[in-house]
């Protein structure tokens, strides 16, 4: 395969019978989607499409970089409290700021967090207003994310935040306390 007469390579990780897609598109069919994930994984698209092609034998330490990220919910119940001060604080960078990171900036419907020096970007991918907010982290998949969600029962007044978010399998543990310690300190903050 001669790389001139690609356009580019695109991975596609789908979880349906565990298999790992590559979808190459040639440059005689003119199908250009993308083409900036081939500028900037050349090596790591190209190393892919030799092991599916089995011309190249994986390493143990490189199997690990191809596990797929599976989706976990959690369910933390609060005590009654205001659904609107909830929401707050988990959709508008002020309110993300008093508890998930240092400093939270958005621009449109991109968010920087900052933690230190250490700043991350994230879409907001979808809102329902003072119900659900989904993001995703600008150097993850598109089909990971993670999404809070809010739940009143009108019946005992509690409210139920979902978090949903994508870990690898053995990383799932530390995900879940990470979160744990993140809603406790949003609980505080809020007085829930």
């Amino acid at each position: 395969m001669r790389s001139n007469q690609l356009s580019y390579l695109a991975l596609c990780l789908r979880k349906s019978a565990a298999k790992v897609e590559l979808l190459v598109y040639s440059t005689k069919y003119g199908n250009k989607k993308n083409p900036e994930l081939f500028e900037k994984y050349p090596e790591f698209i190209l190393l892919l499409w030799l092991i599916i092609q089995k011309k190249y034998v994986l390493s143990a330490k490189f199997k690990k970089t191809l596990v797929m990220k599976e989706a976990f919910r959690i369910e933390y119940i609060l005590k009654k409290g205001s659904v609107q001060v909830l929401w707050k604080l988990i959709s508008t960078p002020n309110g993300l700021s008093e508890w998930f990171a240092d400093n939270v900036q958005s621009e449109g419907s991109i968010y920087t967090f900052q933690w230190g020096k250490i700043r991350e970007q994230a879409e907001v991918l979808s809102v329902v207003q003072g119900e659900s907010i989904r993001y995703r982290w600008m150097d993850e998949p598109a089909d990971s994310f993670f999404e809070f969600s809010i739940q009143h029962s009108e019946m005992t007044g509690n409210i139920s935040l979902w978090v949903t978010d994508y870990a690898e399998p053995e990383d799932q543990e530390d995900s879940v306390n990470l979160w744990n310690s993140e809603i406790e300190k949003l609980m505080r903050r809020s007085g829930m």
